[in-house]
C-alpha cells in the first residue's frame, strides 16, 4: 500500500509495496511477488479467502455480542471472540502453525492422496529460492547424519541424502520435518545479522504463504479438515 503502513507478520511495510523493513533493523527484505510459492492462485483469490475469513470473524464477533448481557456488550465475550478468530488461517499464531507442520501435515501424507496432489499443484520451482538457505542446509545435515546412525560404520554420502529442490512434496517434507526436529535446529539458523531466529520466523521471512497455499489443497481435497 503506497503512502501508508501494513503490517504483515510482524513486519512493516511503509511506502513501498515490495519492501520489508526486518524486525532487527539489519537490512531490508525484500518482497517480490513473483517468488510466491505458487502461480496458480491469483491475488484475487487470495484477498476473496482473506475477506471470507474477515466475515467469518466477524460473525463470530456479532454472536458473542449478543450473548452477552445487556449491561456488557464486550468484555464477557473478548476470549470467545479471539479464540474463534485465532481458528482462522490468516490470523494463526506461531504455536497453531507449529501444530499444523508437526501433526496435521505428516498425518496428511500418510494418505497417497495428498503427495499426489502436492506434486500436480502450480508450485514455482526451483523451492530453494525461497527457503532460508542456513534452514535448508541444516535439514540436508540432519538427514545425513540420521542415516549415519542407523548404519553404524557406514559414511554416507551427502549429496545422496539433500532434498530434491525440484520436488514440490520433499519441500512440504522438509518444512515439516524442520518443525518436528526445531530442537536439534536450535542455534543453527541464523539471520543476516548472525542472530538465532526459530524455524517458524525462517519459514514465514522466507515463504509466507506456503502453509494456506497448503492447507488449502488439502483441505479442498477432503484430507484435512477446517
Amino acid at each position: 500500500m503506497r503512502g501508508g503502513t501494513c503490517i504483515y507478520h510482524g513486519r512493516s511495510l511503509r511506502g513501498h509495496p515490495n519492501k520489508l523493513v526486518s524486525g532487527r533493523g539489519c537490512r531490508p527484505v525484500q518482497w517480490h511477488l513473483d517468488s510466491a510459492s505458487t502461480d496458480e492462485f491469483s491475488w484475487g483469490t487470495r484477498l476473496t479467502d482473506l475477506y471470507r475469513h474477515a466475515q467469518l470473524v466477524t460473525a463470530a464477533v456479532s454472536s458473542a455480542i449478543g450473548r452477552t448481557s445487556p449491561c456488557d456488550k464486550t468484555s464477557a465475550s473478548l476470549p470467545t471472540v479471539k479464540e474463534i478468530a485465532l481458528k482462522q488461517i490468516f490470523f494463526w499464531e506461531p504455536r497453531r502453525r507449529r501444530i499444523f507442520w508437526i501433526h496435521d501435515v505428516p498425518k496428511a501424507l500418510e494418505n497417497h492422496a495428498a503427495e499426489v496432489i502436492i506434486r500436480a499443484h502450480n508450485w514455482v520451482l526451483p523451492w530453494n529460492s525461497r527457503i532460508h538457505q542456513g534452514l535448508l542446509n541444516e535439514m540436508n545435515a540432519y538427514r545425513k547424519e540420521e542415516e549415519e546412525r542407523k548404519n553404524v560404520g557406514v559414511k554416507a554420502d551427502p549429496e545422496a541424502y539433500k532434498y530434491n529442490v525440484q520436488d514440490p512434496f520433499q519441500y512440504v517434507k522438509c518444512i515439516s520435518g524442520a518443525y518436528t526436529h526445531a530442537d536439534k535446529l536450535k542455534g543453527k539458523i541464523l539471520d543476516s545479522c548472525h542472530f538465532e531466529v526459530s524455524v517458524d520466523h525462517a519459514v514465514q521471512d522466507n515463504d509466507p504463504e506456503l502453509f494456506i497455499v497448503l492447507y488449502k489443497l488439502l483441505r479442498d481435497a477432503g484430507i484435512i479438515q477446517d
